[in-house]
């Protein structure tokens, strides 16, 4: 399936990350594996809500994003898609 893509996506080396989820305690680890301009793409244990806010810590930076899909992978782990809304950090 081919896809039209609004902005260069650049591949990382699956960082770990913590993913807060809006109304949640705990964090969920994920991979961080894609970014974007506006968006970065998860690989987490459990799925996360479409819609649902989410804060990830990179190092000193910090991003607030909006999930805009969570699919599952093959592979045990659901993909999600954020639409990055605020950075803040170095």
């Amino acid at each position: 399936m081919d896809f039209c893509r609004k902005e260069m996506r650049w591949p990382c080396d699956p960082r770990i990350v913590r993913a807060h989820l809006d109304g949640h305690d705990e964090p969920i680890a994920g991979e961080m594996v894609e970014v974007s301009k506006t968006g970065i793409q998860l690989h987490v244990p459990a799925p996360i809500p479409v819609g649902s806010l989410v804060t990830i810590e990179l190092g000193e930076t910090v991003v607030l994003g909006d999930v805009r899909h969570c699919d599952p992978s093959p592979n045990d782990y659901y993909t999600v898609g954020l639409h990055t809304c605020h950075v803040q950090g170095d």
